[in-house]
């Protein structure tokens, strides 16, 4: 049967294993909090920017149909002016989308080589 001394020391080394354990646990739930912060804060400017650029896309959709119904001597809503703008649109997202594609591909390029 162990000691008075041996069941003390026993029960400190445990307890220290705990304290250690709980140290770790704090440490992981700290981690999981500032990725947490990151993730919230990267989708909320994510968020706003979509909000701006419905924004921004609805104010140029009325300056787009304006200058293409000055050029297309015919009624605003017919089929023809209705191609036209969807066409100019979709050559507009095109572009945007590439050179957005191009950018990132180079900035991850640098990434990589400075790793």
């Amino acid at each position: 049967m162990p000691t008075e001394k041996e069941q003390i020391n026993k029960l400190i080394s445990e307890l220290n294993k705990s304290k250690d354990s709980l140290r770790l646990g704090i440490k992981t739930l700290a981690d999981e909090q500032e990725e947490i912060n990151k993730t919230l804060k990267t989708q909320t400017i994510t968020y706003v920017l979509t909000i701006l650029g419905i924004m921004m896309a609805l104010s140029w959709k009325s300056v787009i149909e304006t200058g293409i119904s000055k050029f297309v001597k015919s009624h605003k809503d017919s089929l023809k002016t209705q191609l036209i703008f969807a066409g100019v649109i979709s050559i507009i997202v095109i572009v945007i989308g590439y050179l957005i594609i191009k950018t990132t591909r180079t900035n991850i390029h640098k990434i990589k080589h400075i790793l």
